[in-house]
């Protein structure tokens, strides 16, 4: 008898093995399950550090404004709308001061001149 059949579509083995997986007669199949738990544990856990990692990332400039406030005693906060907030994200933005020492914020038109002051709070960290 062939153990080999072919036809125009396909040729089948019948010698083959159909199944790819481990007997649990074999001798190697504690250290293959052993091995796939562990492999399943390790995906979880990057999965996880990597959820952890983007986390961070998002806070991350937080987490340096708030590090170096500490560091030099105060930060500088401004009251922003969302029109504001896109000019100081493309560097339209401006710091003055007046006489007395308090710092402004200023945006540039788009005449090129610059607009109203915005106030900025110094907000001093407790140490």
């Amino acid at each position: 008898m062939n153990n080999i059949v072919s036809d125009e579509h396909a040729i089948i083995d019948f010698m083959a093995p159909t199944i790819v997986a481990s007997s649990p007669y074999d001798n190697a199949y504690p250290v293959e399950l052993l091995s796939k738990g562990l492999r399943n544990r390790l995906d979880m856990a990057r999965n996880t550090a990597m959820e952890v990692y983007k986390a961070v990332i998002k806070q991350a400039p937080i987490l340096a404004q708030t590090q170096q406030a500490l560091k030099k005693g105060y930060k500088l906060v401004v009251d922003a709308t969302e029109s504001t907030l896109e000019a100081i994200e493309t560097g339209r933005v401006k710091l003055t001061t007046d006489k007395s020492g308090r710092t402004f914020a200023q945006i540039r038109e788009a005449n090129g001149q610059f607009g109203s002051k915005l106030p900025i709070k110094k907000e001093y960290a407790l140490m």
